[in-house]
């Protein structure tokens, strides 16, 4: 018998017969068996380990000779572990806030085959002399190193492809010279209020010093004129850029940065509808994004068009219009835009940013326009004022309607009549669908998988209509129903009540 996977509830005997492969340990508890004595599997190789101190690291470790991982959790004691584990390749120290740089920097000697190391909640960290010339992955969050440290990677850890720095106060500014590196990443820190966590510099340094950088992913709140005179990505062998700064992009600083990434796949990017800029920049090129999510802020629909417009290869969108509920779209019959040829869509129309929950400006026209599409597959629309949605695509299989507070059960009938490919469909918080129109034959005749959530407001009579109605009972595969109040979910029919609660 081969165990992979053993938990610390067994008794010594247990464990010492047990050729185990992974191990999780507390060590906070009060055992009763000598660890280090009972821990000499040659097949042990990984290892995590919640609350340990530096000597029960120590023990453990030297008597697991082929241990690959290691996992150090919750250790407020740890400070000067010894890492005697030659064959280590990945380590994660998480929430262990008083090791010291010496126990960093001795990683040096004693795991030169370190692959992987994840350091989060190191707050006593400062300098550590790291050189890992086998290194590949490093992620550090919410540490106490500065930019020297991170500037010594080029150095100490040449072979370094994927980085990511989140929650560091003292790195603003490194000089990040790493010729492999494929990936960075700066993820959203909420506690980052008075300063973006990178500066602008900093990532200009990397795009031009960093080669091979095929993924950059910065999230920060730049001040606006740092913004303006200071963004420049310049780089040939980028294909993801996620660059969310709060402020958004003019479309005069959208287009250069297409011009200046040519070869961008994906892009994540948010733009502000009322710092216009010039529309001449505009690339005359085919540009090769394929996958695209956009942020518009105070965007009117012209605009929207021509940002959307200038990626034609887009096949997987994600949008999302934010204005204020005072801002009136104009005329949407006005725009006659090239069809869109992606397939996947997901649409966020925040009408009425302050309230959602109840009705203001409706949004039917402008989800029609960019949703209607002859090539698109897959539509996600969520937070829209929409009350009738008017878009008609023929290829359409998954549809997931969420948040729609004005949409009613009259409007939902006619969409799903107009799109009798339908294969998937989930519906969610609609709560102005109470009742359905009488209709005959099935709605969707194709339709193999239904989700209902969040629907309290539905009778019970009424839901179970509308499944009967969606698509004959032997070709629905399944059929969810998540109600918020399962109390509400009743049924006198023993066949209704086992579709209501479980797949078919």
């Amino acid at each position: 018998m081969k165990v992979d996977s053993l938990r610390i509830a067994a008794t010594a005997d247990l464990i010492e017969k047990l050729p185990v492969a992974e191990l999780l340990l507390q060590c906070d508890l009060p055992f009763d068996l000598n660890l280090s004595s009972v821990i000499r599997s040659a097949s042990l190789t990984v290892l995590c380990l919640k609350a340990p101190n530096d000597r029960r690291v120590d023990e453990l470790t030297s008597k697991c000779p082929s241990l690959r991982s290691l996992k150090l959790t919750c250790a407020p004691l740890l400070k000067m572990p010894t890492f005697s584990c030659v064959h280590l390749t990945s380590l994660v120290l998480f929430d262990c806030p008083v090791v010291t740089d010496d126990a960093i920097s001795a990683l040096t000697h004693s795991c030169r085959q370190l692959l992987h190391l994840e350091m989060v909640g190191c707050c006593s960290l400062s300098r550590p002399k790291l050189s890992l010339p086998a290194l590949e992955r490093l992620i550090i969050t919410d540490c106490g190193v500065d930019d020297h440290f991170v500037s010594s990677l080029s150095v100490g850890c040449p072979l370094v492809m994927d980085l990511s720095i989140s929650g560091c106060a003292h790195v603003y500014q490194p000089n990040i010279s790493l010729p492999l590196l494929r990936m960075f990443e700066v993820p959203l820190n909420h506690d980052s209020t008075e300063r973006p966590q990178l500066s602008l510099d900093a990532v200009k340094f990397l795009t031009s010093h960093c080669g091979s950088l095929h993924t950059l992913a910065v999230f920060a709140l730049y001040p606006e004129e740092e913004w303006e005179s200071r963004l420049s990505i310049n780089s040939q062998s980028l294909r993801s850029l996620m660059l969310l700064n709060g402020q958004g992009l003019s479309p005069s600083q959208f287009y250069s940065l297409l011009c200046d990434c040519p070869y961008l796949s994906d892009l994540a990017i948010e733009i502000c509808g009322t710092r216009l800029g010039s529309f001449d920049t505009a690339p005359t090129r085919s540009l090769e994004v394929r996958v695209l999510h956009v942020d518009f802020f105070d965007a009117n629909m012209s605009l929207v068009q021509q940002i959307l417009s200038s990626c034609p290869n887009v096949y997987q969108a994600d949008i999302e219009l934010i204005k204020p509920s005072s801002f009136e779209w104009e005329h949407v019959s006005a725009v006659q835009p090239q069809p869109p040829a992606w397939r996947k869509l997901t649409l966020k129309s925040w009408s009425s940013c302050i309230n959602m929950s109840s009705c203001g400006s409706d949004d039917s026209e402008v989800v029609g326009a960019l949703a209607s599409s002859t090539t698109l597959e897959e539509l996600c629309l969520q937070q829209s004022n929409a009350t009738r949605l008017l878009f008609r695509c023929p290829n359409l299989r998954r549809l997931s309607l969420v948040d729609l507070p004005c949409l009613n059960g009259e409007a939902l009938v006619q969409l799903l009549i107009a799109h009798p490919s339908l294969v998937e469909l989930h519906l969610s918080k609609l709560p102005s669908v109470t009742s359905f129109p009488r209709v005959e034959g099935s709605i969707c005749p194709s339709l193999k998988h239904l989700t209902v959530s969040n629907m309290t407001q539905l009778p019970s009579s009424e839901l179970q209509s509308f499944i009967l109605c969606c698509s004959h009972r032997e070709q629905l595969s399944s059929c969810t129903i998540r109600p918020t109040d399962e109390a509400k979910v009743e049924s006198n029919s023993p066949d209704m009540r086992t579709k209501l609660d479980s797949d078919v």
